[in-house]
């Protein structure tokens, strides 16, 4: 396990980087597909990083997601 990661669990962050990353695209209106070209990943891996937030976060769905990621101060909050 890489230092940044059990330094982000000891700070209270049940989500990966990539996982937080995938959020706050998602949270400015990005689909799967331009969220993996955007960080060069597949779409394939994006939705996997996605459903693990999700499950996480214990979100309903997509929306619910990004809703509890900004409440619960993950990712900024998007006008």
């Amino acid at each position: 396990m890489g230092e940044s990661r059990i330094r982000r669990i000891e700070a209270g962050s049940p989500l990966t980087e990539r996982e937080l990353q995938c959020l706050q695209l998602a949270a400015l209106g990005n689909t799967n597909a331009k969220i993996g070209q955007m960080l060069y990943l597949s779409q394939d891996t994006v939705k996997g990083h996605m459903g693990r937030a999700f499950r996480r976060l214990e979100a309903k769905d997509r929306a619910n997601a990004v809703y509890l990621a900004v409440a619960q101060g993950y990712i900024k909050a998007v006008a």
